[in-house]
């Protein structure tokens, strides 16, 4: 089970990122681009944390992800800010749009969550489809580097004020790194409750990426450690990010 108890917790366990920062890197890639959309799909929006800069930023967004308690919190977020997005339960792998979109985005290792490589190349067919011509497919996934080096076999704990999370890599089985996840929730009357949640990810190499994006259709943009054209260091970088374009005449 993925993201489903832990979706109420997810965004006290990853405050620590800037996904205003992320945001300014799309937007520099898409000016890069030349593609300037209006209309973005967020595939794996998660809890809506860089959806919602989007919206706040006026484009039209769509947010799909494959977990209702995701999309939950997202749409409460929304309901808070009173920020327009129309959130949908979907399979990345079959995503069916009232209309095209000038631009998709995937990221957050979402990607790696397709363990499977003819998954992956559907969900690569679904976003082209989804894509107007002309419009871009921004992602990112986790390095080698990311799952031999810094995950690994390793094992480390994190604690907020009312949460407890216990992580515990393995990578035994390369390219699969199973995590389990045991986190600790403060409940109303001062116990903690016990979750568990088995993750599963694949390590993908550039080549497979690329060979999967172009056969797909796909034009290359970019490659690199971040979407600001940083070059990409495999030997010490933990996310690789990718930029394609459908053709115009597609």
């Amino acid at each position: 089970m993925t993201y489903h108890a832990m979706a109420s917790v997810y965004d006290r366990l990853m405050g620590h990122v800037d996904y205003g920062q992320w945001v300014d890197g799309l937007e520099y890639r898409w000016r890069q681009m030349g593609t300037l959309p209006r209309t973005v799909l967020d595939a794996g929006c998660g809890t809506g944390s860089v959806l919602l800069h989007l919206v706040r930023r006026h484009y039209q967004v769509y947010g799909i992800d494959n977990s209702a308690e995701m999309l939950a919190v997202c749409q409460d977020k929304l309901f808070q800010e009173n920020l327009p997005a129309q959130l949908l339960e979907m399979d990345i792998r079959q995503i069916r749009l009232p209309g095209g979109v000038d631009a998709v985005i995937c990221l957050c290792d979402t990607l790696n969550y397709l363990t499977e490589e003819k998954d992956l190349a559907r969900c690569f067919k679904s976003i082209f489809r989804a894509l107007k011509p002309g419009g871009s497919f921004i992602f990112d996934l986790r390095t080698p580097y990311y799952y031999q080096a810094v995950l690994a076999d390793n094992q480390w704990v994190q604690q907020e004020d009312d949460v407890v999370l216990i992580w515990e890599n393995d990578f035994s089985h390369s390219p699969i790194m199973r995590i389990d996840l045991t986190f600790f929730v403060k409940q109303g009357n001062g116990l903690f409750r016990r979750y568990v949640e088995e993750h599963q990810q694949k390590c993908y190499s550039i080549e497979t990426i690329r060979e999967l994006a172009e056969k797909t259709g796909f034009a290359l943009n970019h490659i690199g450690g971040d979407l600001l054209g940083t070059s990409l260091d495999l030997s010490k970088d933990e996310r690789m990010y990718f930029a394609v374009r459908k053709p115009i005449n597609a």
